[in-house]
C-alpha cells in the first residue's frame, strides 16, 4: 500500500476495484480524479515575461 501512496508502484484494474469497494468509492470518479491531478501536474509553465 505504501508504495502506491508514494507511486513507486501503480495498481492494476483489479486493485483499484479492490481499493474503491473497500472505501466505497466509485473507480470511475477515482480515475477521473487521478487523470485531474495528472494534468494539472504536467501543464506547462506560463511564458517569461520581457
Amino acid at each position: 500500500m505504501s508504495q502506491l501512496e508514494l507511486g513507486s508502484k501503480s495498481p492494476s484494474l483489479r486493485t483499484i476495484f479492490k481499493l474503491c469497494k473497500v472505501l466505497e468509492a466509485s473507480p470511475a470518479a477515482m480515475i477521473e480524479d487521478v487523470e485531474r491531478r495528472m494534468q494539472s501536474q504536467h501543464k506547462a509553465p506560463p511564458a517569461p515575461h520581457r
